[in-house]
């Protein structure tokens, strides 16, 4: 087994995906009450240690198990523009530095039993790439164990912000970091997120990112290809028509605000199912992201929760061909144990695996919902698509 910590866990994304490559959870760190609750059901027998903060001292202290893996992805909302883009002057952009610490924690503990450092995996949305505050170089720093903040230039001479994908190396550790778009791992979403991976300097974060390879042709022509087309198709006897054979990215605040977007001029979140416009179910959503059926679905846990914590996870399929790269570039001797062909690693999922034929009526978008569709997109002067503003118009 490969052993792995989780910050930030949400709803664990990673042990969804890596499970069947022999990974294993060591321990999570989630403070939120609803994904803490999923984590609790899905995986009861595994130590949930709340707020990431109080790790450094705890692992410092010998309370939490050296990970062979350490998998976060530090609050976003402080760096997207929902969230007002405060960076580190915001107190979930602060996380990112705590993230290091617990980094830097347990690398001390490693050095010290003589034992490999830990292989770090990070994702964020790709603004922080932008940040005003520059979040990302003193995040590159601090996984390098430098003093001083990276900035643009030191990767590049000319660059004025951080690029897509990029990598540095010193005598502590190797990192890199890329945006990874799902669409190009057969998920039908567009949803880019920079991946930071961090190694020990025998192995390379290059390399597990595939820094060399050309994503765009379907992850390393492992997976097709989508075309950002119309499509309709039948199942069990319901006739279904998809804006794009893509959407756009799931975002958070779906379950309230599924009209507020992009998404309701493309209609790339939206189905029509028998001539009758309807957004994604909580259900579509899980299989969006590629987690199994119903897996939110608990106690006490409401739809618009549940909404929120698909859209703050990672597509499952992104998660499993980084654990791939991960075996293939550290772990060798484990791929005896993978079977590559029961993996789903290139898969490509179509939305008409994802819809659900009985999806309940309450997601149907009303004649009300319907004409403040067309009444926000004429106030901000935004196109709609023909066939989605046929359907809303009837």
């Amino acid at each position: 087994m490969i052993t792995f910590g989780s910050v930030c866990s949400g709803i664990e994304a990673p042990s969804v995906a890596l499970t069947p490559l022999k990974f294993k959870a060591l321990w999570f760190a989630e403070n939120a009450k609803d994904p803490s609750a999923v984590l609790s059901h899905h995986y009861p027998n595994t130590q949930n240690f709340g707020d990431i903060r109080d790790l450094p001292d705890l692992i410092l202290q010998e309370k939490v198990s050296l990970p062979q893996v350490l998998f976060g992805g530090t609050p976003c909302q402080a760096f997207s523009l929902a969230g007002n883009r405060n960076g580190l002057n915001d107190i979930r952009g602060s996380l990112t530095l705590a993230f290091v610490e617990i980094v830097k924690s347990l690398d001390t503990i490693a050095t010290r039993h003589k034992k490999q450092q830990p292989i770090v995996v990070w994702e964020n949305v790709e603004r922080v790439l932008s940040d005003r505050t520059n979040a990302f170089g003193f995040f590159l720093a601090g996984l390098l164990g430098e003093s001083q903040p990276k900035k643009p230039t030191d990767f590049h001479f000319k660059a004025k912000q951080w690029t897509q994908s990029g990598h540095f190396k010193n005598e502590h550790r190797t990192v890199a970091w890329r945006i990874l778009d799902s669409k190009h791992f057969g998920c039908p979403q567009q949803r880019k997120r920079v991946f930071v991976v961090s190694t020990p300097t025998k192995f390379s974060a290059k390399n597990i990112l595939g820094l060399d390879e050309d994503m765009k042709m379907g992850c390393g022509s492992l997976y097709e290809r989508y075309l950002g087309k119309e499509i309709t198709f039948q199942k069990d006897g319901h006739q279904f028509l998809a804006f794009r054979d893509y959407t756009d990215c799931l975002y958070s605040a779906y379950g309230t605000k599924w009209n507020g977007n992009s998404a309701a001029t493309n209609g790339s979140l939206f189905f029509s199912q028998n001539d009758k416009l309807r957004r994604f179910s909580v259900l579509e959503c899980e299989r969006l992201m590629g987690f199994p059926d119903h897996y939110t679905q608990v106690s006490n846990v409401s739809n618009t929760s549940r909404y929120k914590m698909l859209g703050n996870s990672w597509v499952i399929s992104v998660v499993k061909w980084l654990g791939y790269r991960i075996i293939r570039e550290a772990f060798i001797d484990y791929l005896w144990d993978v079977h590559f062909d029961t993996l789903g690693i290139g898969a490509k999922v179509s939305l008409k695996d994802i819809v659900d034929v009985n999806c309940s009526e309450k997601f149907y978008i009303s004649d009300q919902g319907k004409q403040g569709i067309l009444r926000r997109a004429d106030s901000d002067n935004k196109d709609i698509n023909p066939t989605l503003k046929n359907l809303l118009q009837k």
